[in-house]
């Protein structure tokens, strides 16, 4: 069963269209080298390497497009599940990859304490005010910190 499953998904991803697997290779990829960059480098410094040639043009959304990096994150991220890719490489990830298209994303960190009094923290997208990425049932009762910036290195 499990093997039907995971032949099943590279058949879709081999009849995908030429640029959606470049996509879905390329989000693999920056998964994999955020997640190793949050174990071995400072925050500041990986988020230095995320913010290179970060050129914004005020460029109004094309949904497709944002939806189909949102997706290619989600999805990829479902498949590293053993490598635990939580919401913080998943929102660093959308945050370069959406910026790199020259959307104006804004990335959100944010804590709140839970029913054991232990505080949990969260990271999301927003594009125009509207969250894409990290939506959560209880994402109101996080206290996002003020206008967070990745630094440049």
């Amino acid at each position: 069963m499990f093997i039907e499953v995971k032949v099943s998904k590279l058949y879709k991803f081999l009849g995908l269209p030429r640029h959606e697997k470049w996509l879905y290779l390329n989000t693999a990829i920056w998964l994999l080298g955020v997640k190793a960059g949050l174990c071995i480098l400072p925050f500041y410094r990986l988020c230095g390497w995320l913010n290179r040639n970060d050129d914004l043009n005020g460029r109004l959304a094309d949904v497709q497009e944002i939806l189909l990096i949102v997706q290619a994150i989600e999805r990829i991220s479902q498949l590293l599940a053993p490598l635990r890719m939580n919401c913080l490489p998943q929102a660093l990830v959308g945050y370069k990859l959406l910026r790199q298209k020259k959307f104006d994303v804004k990335l959100k960190i944010g804590v709140m304490k839970n029913l054991g009094d232990r505080l949990v923290a969260h990271a999301w997208l927003e594009y125009q005010g509207e969250v894409i990425l990290g939506n959560l049932q209880c994402l109101g009762q996080f206290a996002p910190f003020p206008s967070l910036r990745l630094v440049r290195s």
